[in-house]
């Protein structure tokens, strides 16, 4: 027990004492409080609708302009493309594009078929993709820079989505549907290896 100074009553604790215990404990509530205010800030219900305006609107745009790229080089070499944009049921068809249930999530080219050219016509076909994403960003970029286009959260995202896509597009891989990444279907090609599957990204 508490033992109070001389003159005051055993077992009790003075006032003042009692007023700096209050007042600790006061702060210490006033820091958790700052810390909640602050993961507020972060993470605040006035800061939700920056998620679904990045995934269910700046990210499909990024996949569409991706796909796009695929379509764009495929058509001027002869081929044919069909577009998908998200996964599950087909919501809706325009032209050579299939927009799915899941706009959102996902995205790839059919190659329903390629001509048999040059090595490099089908590199630029599976690296159109990128090309296209790299191409807006640059853009972007260059008319914001001029003071053309103020920089905004739209083209900040969209930024961060095309070299998100370019990033993942271009490392040489296999995915694990068996498919071969943009990179891997370029770089094989490049060196003469037939390819099982093409890209599907």
């Amino acid at each position: 027990m508490y033992e109070s100074p001389a003159g005051d009553l055993p077992g009790f604790f003075h006032m003042e004492e009692i007023t700096c215990l209050l007042k600790a404990v006061l702060r210490k509530k006033d820091k958790a409080c700052n810390t909640v205010r602050e993961m507020a800030a972060l993470f605040g219900f006035t800061e939700i609708w920056k998620f679904f305006f990045s995934f269910f609107l700046v990210l499909p745009g990024v996949t569409l302009l991706h796909e796009f790229g695929h379509y764009f080089f495929a058509r001027i070499f002869g081929g044919k493309v069909r577009m998908h944009v998200g996964t599950g049921n087909v919501l809706m068809k325009v032209g050579p594009l299939r927009i799915r249930k899941l706009y959102f999530y996902d995205g790839w080219c059919e190659y329903v078929s390629l001509k048999e050219g040059g090595k490099y016509s089908k590199v630029l076909v599976y690296l159109g993709g990128s090309l296209f994403n790299l191409a807006a960003i640059l853009l972007l970029n260059s008319l914001v820079l001029q003071g053309i286009l103020e920089a905004n959260l739209f083209f900040y995202q969209f930024t961060y989505f095309s070299f998100y896509y370019v990033f993942f597009s271009l490392m040489p891989m296999e995915q694990s549907s068996g498919c071969p990444s943009d990179g891997l279907a370029a770089l094989n090609t490049l060196k003469g290896i037939e390819l099982k599957s093409h890209p599907a990204d």
